[in-house]
């Protein structure tokens, strides 16, 4: 399983805004918000009641998720991640373009 390494609030820092993402027949774009460089995206997939969970890095702005036969995607959640592992807001996109 993907995984980061543990946050360092006491290192300072911010929490990064959400991103925009919208998905497509090309998969899910995602765009930093203004003047936020994230180190990593979390991308969160739901099909049913079941979750997938992929780090992928934060200069990366496409991202393809996985085929599963027979089971849609419900919900795609994507957060950024600051250099000091604290997770940003989080952003969300259904098929629908909800």
């Amino acid at each position: 399983e993907p995984a980061l390494v543990p946050a360092s609030p006491w290192l300072g820092g911010r929490v990064l805004p959400a991103p925009r993402v919208t998905l497509g027949a090309s998969g899910v774009q995602i765009e930093p918000a203004s003047g936020a460089e994230p180190m990593w995206w979390i991308v969160r997939v739901k099909r049913g009641a079941s979750w997938s969970v992929d780090v992928i890095p934060g200069a990366q702005t496409r991202y393809e998720p996985r085929e599963v036969e027979g089971q849609p995607m419900d919900l795609i959640v994507v957060s950024p991640v600051d250099r000091l592992g604290t997770e940003g807001r989080p952003a969300f996109a259904t098929p629908d373009g909800g």
